[in-house]
């Protein structure tokens, strides 16, 4: 992950517009029906732009996304139940440590899939592990099944966990915001598109298609 600086961001978006059309007045002092000046309007539509493409990427292009960090684990039985923040934009993965396979996509609760995993013969197994997410009113939950076996006595359920991966909403801090690395062109591009289409929508459709192309999306 990288840092995309709320000054660096202005400065890529305002080369891009110059590139684009270096002789159209909203380059300089160009505002809004609410005279908010170009490099607010640049700054407000950074955490959109970096949502949206953390949230399209192919998976390859998110590879340097963090694991998590000592998350709040608890276990059911075989189930291992880790908790996750309800600003999860994207799940990535979750793996035990005696399961050889990661798990990448999320069962929604309550679809029929998630209502399989209460049948022991249906649900699944440390060889074909399925992971569930419950949504609660302040903490949402990852159900994994299945562990090859329930908790020792004195066995804590994070023992249990290898790895869980997920990538959060988007947030400015300290005036920028966590992009993935190979991602930084297309948030930039994105974020261009963006504030394009507060003065010229054909043009930011452009700049949309390059992003897709920048992101490693061809069709």
């Amino acid at each position: 992950m990288v840092s995309l600086t709320e000054t660096d961001a202005v400065a890529a978006v305002r080369k891009a517009l110059d590139e684009l059309q270096p002789n159209e007045s909203y380059m300089a002092g160009v505002v809004d029906s609410d005279n908010v000046d170009l490099d607010t309007i640049i700054k407000s539509k950074m955490v959109e732009a970096v949502a949206m493409v953390h949230s399209l990427a192919p998976r390859s292009r998110i590879a340097d996304a963090p694991a998590i960090v000592s998350p709040v684990v608890t276990a059911t039985g075989k189930v291992l139940k880790v908790e996750v923040p309800q600003n999860m934009l994207r799940f990535l993965s979750i793996k035990a440590t005696d399961s050889p396979y990661l798990v990448t996509e999320l069962i929604e609760d309550g679809s029929a899939d998630a209502i399989r995993q209460t049948d022991q013969y249906a649900c699944g197994t440390y060889e074909r592990p399925e992971a569930v997410l419950h949504r609660g009113n302040t903490v949402n939950q990852i159900w994994y099944y299945s562990l090859a076996t329930e908790l020792g006595q004195n066995e804590q359920a994070s023992a249990r966990l290898e790895r869980i991966s997920y990538l959060t909403y988007p947030a400015i801090s300290s005036n920028a915001v966590q992009v993935c690395t190979l991602l930084k062109d297309a948030v930039i591009s994105m974020l261009t598109g963006l504030v394009l289409t507060i003065f010229k929508d054909k043009v930011a459709d452009e700049f949309f298609s390059q992003a897709r192309l920048q992101m490693g999306i061809t069709g």
